[in-house]
């Protein structure tokens, strides 16, 4: 209980950490620099505690979409100390150093995998809930989940314009994507992104379908 004006104020519980639910279709657009990895990335922790085994690194997320495996990667930071008027600090700074700790095609297994690692090194939050797959219908909904917006157009994984009667089209005018506007790509890097494209709708039609059953 509290009174006006004594400054007391009630004491409130902690609220627990909500989970992150992480959507495979996250991982839809492709990365412009380099089309073998979707764009997208979910960051696990930006950092570890000294004195647990392994040196300073960011850890996330990814999906190798030329695999269609999901990896677990760690960034290294490398320390640095800084003096500067009487002054002394510690920073750290991106590295170049990455190492893929963990790859599945299974992304209940990735999210299984980043959960043991963020008990390992951030044990203090034993109360956080685990992170979980999106299961694309609520209360088990990312809020970024768009599998509903695979279902009636072909989407572009290099910038997510949508296109009606895509699938339509001949093959013949479909590979030389002069008439699709699908970029102007020809060759192998058009015949990648259609075949990104497809499976990625077809794949949100069959998780929809079992969603919703």
């Amino acid at each position: 209980m509290t009174s006006r004006g004594t400054g007391w104020q009630p004491i409130r519980p902690r609220r627990r950490p909500r989970a992150l639910y992480i959507c495979e279709f996250e991982f839809y657009l492709l990365d412009p620099e380099n089309p073998d990895y979707a764009l997208g990335e979910v960051d696990i922790y930006a950092g570890v505690p000294p004195g647990l085994g392994e040196p300073n690194h960011r850890l996330a997320l990814r999906k190798n979409a030329r695999s269609g495996k999901y990896e677990v990667y760690r960034h290294y930071l490398d320390a640095r100390i800084r003096s500067s008027g009487g002054l002394t600090a510690l920073t750290f700074h991106d590295s170049l150093k990455e190492v893929v700790a963990f790859e599945s095609a299974s992304l209940d297994e990735a999210v299984a995998f980043v959960n043991r690692e963020y008990r390992r090194f951030h044990s203090i939050d034993p109360d956080k809930d685990l992170d979980q797959v999106c299961k694309h219908e609520h209360p088990d909904r990312a809020q970024t989940c768009d599998a509903d917006r695979f279902l009636d157009v072909l989407i572009c994984p290099r910038c997510g314009k949508e296109y009606e009667g895509f699938e339509d089209l001949p093959d013949a005018v479909r590979m030389t994507g002069h008439l699709t506007g699908f970029h102007y790509m020809s060759g192998d890097d058009l015949r990648w992104t259609l075949e990104y494209a497809q499976r990625t709708r077809a794949r949100a039609r069959s998780v929809l379908k079992e969603a919703r059953h």
